[in-house]
């Protein structure tokens, strides 16, 4: 382990690589204990989970992997699915040789924590989800308006680059613009989307 990585500048000293189904994916571990698998929202990276790791580190080995297109892991051809991402994060820890551990996803990690046991229930012991509904019927206020902005910004990302259109959607998208201010994002997707990956015209 010990493997020293970055991104933007920040060096992690717990970090390492494992290739799972071909993709060389990057994830931290730390502590001992019962396995625990932190998942991260989308758009994010293994820093998100820092100022919980240190607590969960005394009672449980914790590992955070990266996504597909997050942070250190590549991309990969085609659509990134919750499907994808849970069939990657179930063949991680077969790559590891964990045959069962806890789940815990913030956001999308928790909707991938969920296929994940749904897919794969001997391998997930408990659940942890958090911020993330099941439903659409219970998504919040203005959740859908702000998909298809996301949408949008995506198509823009392929014309324009990923920092221009940003800067393009928020500038220039009245109905995205009203999206956004609704869901209260608009700051939120300008900050996060600064680590996005590249996503490919479908």
């Amino acid at each position: 382990m010990d493997t020293q990585t970055s991104v933007a500048g920040n060096t992690r000293s717990n970090g390492d690589y494992i290739t799972v189904d071909g993709v060389r994916t990057y994830y931290e571990s730390t502590g001992t204990g019962e396995p625990l698998l932190l998942l991260h929202g989308g758009l994010m990276t293994a820093e998100s989970w820092d100022p919980q790791v240190p607590a969960l580190a005394q009672r449980y080995r914790v590992y955070v992997l990266e996504q597909f297109g997050h942070g250190r892991t590549p991309d990969i051809d085609g659509p990134l699915t919750y499907e994808a991402m849970a069939q990657h994060t179930t063949a991680f820890l077969d790559a590891l040789g964990i045959s069962s551990a806890h789940l815990c996803g913030w956001s999308d990690g928790a909707l991938v924590a969920l296929l994940a046991a749904l897919r794969r229930p001997s391998l997930v012991r408990k659940i942890v989800h958090i911020d993330c509904f099941i439903t659409l019927g219970d998504a919040p206020a203005g959740y859908l308006d702000f998909i298809r902005a996301m949408t949008r910004f995506r198509i823009d990302e392929v014309l324009f680059g990923i920092a221009d259109a940003r800067r393009h959607l928020i500038a220039t998208d009245p109905q995205a613009q009203a999206a956004l201010a609704t869901f209260g994002e608009a700051q939120k997707l300008t900050e996060l989307s600064k680590g996005a990956r590249k996503i490919a015209k479908k």
